[in-house]
């Protein structure tokens, strides 16, 4: 239903209840009908982000999650709009819409070991970690940075680096 349309349907509406108490003979000092129906919040668009993934019902953290978050993480492709990851999407997007917020967050998801899969059981964090409704402030705090502060990746080492490290404790290399 069209704003203008709702508009429209009110008015009737309002024009019955006066008709249906004045029959009763009952008097209406004043009405006053307002629309509920509220712009949808700057926090969907229509862009197409990385991957070719359409956003056009993505909450706009989880399009900046499909653009910054890393290549091991799983990307968003749809997401109901009654859902509750869109729920928590825009109920975090309300207590601080800065773009700037979320791709530090991001960011720091991207740093972490443990929430890259670096843990005992592989486990990644997805969006749905990242948007409930303490883990994004635990996750600026640090709570998630590597132990001994937040070193960049490195790939893990591989047999012939183990051999040579050790070749070359003994000096036989």
């Amino acid at each position: 239903m069209e704003v203008g349309d709702f508009d429209e349907f009110c008015k009737r509406v309002a024009e019955k209840i006066i008709e249906l108490l004045a029959k009763d003979k009952m008097e209406i000092r004043s009405i006053s009908i307002s629309n509920p129906i509220r712009p949808k919040p700057d926090s969907c668009n229509t862009e197409t982000v990385q991957g070719g993934v359409q956003s056009k019902t993505l909450p706009k953290i989880a399009q900046l999650w499909n653009e910054h978050a890393g290549q091991e993480f799983s990307r968003v492709k749809a997401m109901s709009s009654g859902s509750q990851r869109y729920r928590s999407c825009n109920a975090r997007w309300r207590e601080n819409p800065q773009e700037s917020h979320w791709i530090d967050i991001i960011n720091k998801v991207n740093q972490s070991d443990f929430l890259s899969g670096n843990n005992s059981s592989n486990w990644k964090a997805t969006l749905d970690f990242v948007v409930r409704p303490d883990k994004g402030y635990e996750i600026l705090e640090g709570k998630y940075d590597n132990r001994g502060g937040n070193k960049p990746k490195l790939p893990p080492p591989t047999p012939t680096a183990d051999l040579l490290k050790v070749l070359d404790e003994f000096g036989e290399n």
